[in-house]
């Protein structure tokens, strides 16, 4: 699970670095090329709307694989908590047959000593 979330936040990084150097990109691109000002404009605003646009779609997904790495964590938890309990409960019931066992042969073995004080008197 460690590696699905280095994985999920490597990803993140990855998707920001390649917005970020696409923003970068238009921007010069936009400012070097011979347009007049108010084309210049609109076409900054119109990228800047994809650029918003695909940064919301980025951090939505991001935001689901977070939401499901979570779940699976906590499906993960309660499998381990569930053995953790059948493992504590069969160890119970694996001590208390050793101890009446235990308790079993104790009874055995103070007949078999009166059986043998009897015995020898």
């Amino acid at each position: 699970m460690e590696n699905s979330i280095e994985q999920g936040s490597c990803a993140g990084k990855v998707i920001f670095s390649l917005l970020f150097g696409v923003s970068i990109g238009v921007l010069i691109g936009i400012l070097i090329a011979p347009r007049p000002g108010r084309e210049t404009r609109e076409q900054l605003i119109k990228n800047s709307e994809k650029l918003a646009r695909a940064s919301k779609e980025s951090f939505t997904e991001i935001i689901d694989k977070t939401k499901d790495l979570i779940q699976k964590g906590k499906q993960k938890i309660e499998e381990i908590k569930i053995i953790g309990e059948e493992i504590v409960e069969d160890s119970k019931n694996k001590s208390r047959k050793t101890a009446n066992l235990f308790k079993e042969f104790v009874k055995e073995s103070k007949k078999a000593t009166q059986t043998l004080e009897d015995y020898l008197s």
